[in-house]
């Protein structure tokens, strides 16, 4: 995106700290809940390519910016249950939705990348729980 496409999908996330930065020419880093209702968590977020390239060395092979959600809670014989969710992100500033959650979920939220199996966190935002 651009400098101006990233300042108008932080306006719109209503992210006013990334906003700001972004009017300044700057990257305001972080992942934030954006809404969560009736099992559906928006999130967004805002990554620098530095962080990006420091994030990637770690990984072999060519990475790929994914936006991974890991959830607990219990399912519906009341039994512990865990669930790892990803997305592809669509750039280092963005914004995705996860549905089908259950109410009372906690969740954790990271952008990172991940190639092969692996996944190293950029950014998160987390413990969240869903209503």
């Amino acid at each position: 995106l651009a400098r101006g496409e990233d300042e108008a999908l932080a306006r719109e996330l209503g992210c006013w700290w990334a906003a700001d930065a972004a009017s300044r020419g700057e990257v305001a880093e972080g992942c934030f809940p954006v809404a969560t209702q009736h099992g559906t968590l928006s999130i967004g977020w805002a990554v620098s390519e530095a962080r990006l390239q420091r994030t990637g060395k770690l990984l072999a092979g060519t990475p790929s910016l994914t936006v991974r959600l890991v959830s607990w809670g219990l399912d519906e014989a009341g039994r512990p249950r865990r669930r790892l969710l990803e997305r592809p992100a669509s750039g280092s500033v963005g914004y995705v939705r996860f549905d089908g959650l259950a109410a009372g979920e906690r969740v954790v939220v990271s952008v990172g990348l991940r190639s092969g199996e692996r996944f190293v966190s950029a950014v998160h935002a987390g413990p969240l729980a869903v209503a």
